[in-house]
């Protein structure tokens, strides 16, 4: 699979992510709101994100395109628990989210339906070797929307070829 040699032109910058915590998570909501939470579409159809309310009363699909999952070790219970954990990686690049799914007929990005282990359908949009967006097509009465599940950046060459192998079996 070949790789683009450079960003694409309409690609915005990164989120400087200077300040305090409760600067930087404002102006990353900033970005969410206008970006993610209104008028969102990929391929003519809604792209809705999971508004339920966590931490600091903001909706659940913030959290996701800005914080990833780590085991971390509960001392009480002696087991490891899934927590959220802010990814500067992933929350740098929220403002790419946006372009790339309105860019999807760009060669640079790559997009597929895959079949995830549990039978669950996504839609991967992938800027190639930069920032993932993973989607869920689902078909309502009122026509078919796209949940937003999340997006990262993707600078691990593990997952790069985790990656190029879902491509690979894409459901055809």
């Amino acid at each position: 699979m070949s790789t683009p040699s450079a960003r694409p032109e309409w690609l915005p910058p990164e989120i400087d992510l200077n300040g305090s915590w409760p600067e930087i998570r404002d102006r990353l909501y900033a970005y969410f709101l206008r970006d993610v939470a209104r008028r969102l579409y990929f391929r003519s159809c809604p792209v809705w994100h999971d508004r339920r309310k966590l931490d600091d009363d903001l909706p659940e699909g913030f959290w996701h395109v800005t914080h990833r999952d780590e085991l971390i070790m509960n001392p009480t219970s002696r087991r490891k628990e899934k927590q959220r954990i802010f990814d500067p990686s992933r929350s740098r690049r929220l403002s790419w989210l946006k372009p790339i799914i309105e860019h999807d007929g760009d060669p640079s990005v790559l997009i597929w339906d895959f079949v995830e282990d549990d039978g669950r359908e996504s839609t991967y949009v992938w800027l190639r070797t930069e920032y993932l967006v993973v989607l869920a097509r689902r078909q309502l009465r009122l026509g078919t929307v796209y949940n937003l599940i999340t997006a990262y950046a993707v600078d691990i060459p593990d997952k790069i070829r985790q990656l190029e192998d879902r491509y690979q079996r894409r459901k055809s």
